[in-house]
């Protein structure tokens, strides 16, 4: 949030997933919300907003269910659903704060990656997806302008740039067998984890040259947050 405040989401064996703000100088956290039941851990936070999925059964037939985008004021407490009957994961809200760019998977398999009005929640711009591709972990970097990890029919991943107006697509880190994933954006430079010989490493991508990051732990480096001249991880 800024430099000595942290939003994270928590979760413990006693109490349900919440929304926590954690203060560094005195250790001190507050829960600012519980989250909604959802079954996606993911979510953006940018100006005092919080947006991410949450799970709803059909009110009728038991076999259907819906993920929809909730979007949550830290200042005012509200939790508010802009969709309705819709299959959304991964949201992520632009710096502006009027759109919300999501992954759809409906229920024909076709998966695309929408933007979204972050008040109606109507859809403003539907990315081109004439290869089938798989997106996840969309961000924005500009507000008109996205990355994305992405997954080919044969398995590779990739790390893709996305141009709004335009759909043009142009790929950052080449098509691989290393799982890409956790994309995060702060003054241009892309935050991302990408495994290698076992390990997820965290790497950064600045001016078109990726850079490792160091110190690298024995597991993984997962969801990178940069700001205030300091950064954040899992």
């Amino acid at each position: 949030i800024d430099s000595n405040r942290l939003v994270f989401l928590k979760t413990t064996y006693r109490q349900p997933p919440q929304f926590v703000r954690r203060d560094l100088d005195s250790r001190e956290e507050r829960r600012i919300r519980f989250r909604a039941v959802s079954a996606d851990d993911q979510f953006s936070y940018r100006n005092q907003q919080l947006v991410y999925s949450a799970y709803e059964p059909d009110l009728r037939w038991g076999w259907r269910d819906y993920s929809v985008i909730r979007l949550l004021n830290l200042q005012s407490g509200k939790d508010i659903r802009i969709t309705r009957k819709t299959k959304y994961f991964s949201p992520d809200i632009s710096p502006d704060g009027k759109s919300v760019v999501a992954v759809a998977y409906p229920e024909s398999g076709q998966c695309s990656l929408d933007v979204l009005n972050s008040k109606s929640g109507e859809i403003i711009f539907r990315v081109p997806n004439i290869e089938n591709y798989y997106f996840t972990f969309p961000k924005f970097i500009t507000d008109q302008q996205l990355v994305s990890a992405v997954r080919n029919q044969a398995g590779e991943m990739c790390l893709m740039l996305i141009d709004i107006p335009s759909g043009k697509q142009t790929i950052l880190v080449p098509w691989s067998m290393h799982p890409i994933g956790f994309p995060s954006v702060h003054n241009g430079d892309i935050y991302f984890t990408r495994t290698e010989n076992g390990v997820d490493k965290g790497f950064r991508i600045r001016s078109g040259k990726i850079f490792a990051m160091l110190p690298q732990p024995a597991t993984g480096t997962y969801q990178i947050s940069a700001g205030f001249g300091k950064l954040a991880w899992s």
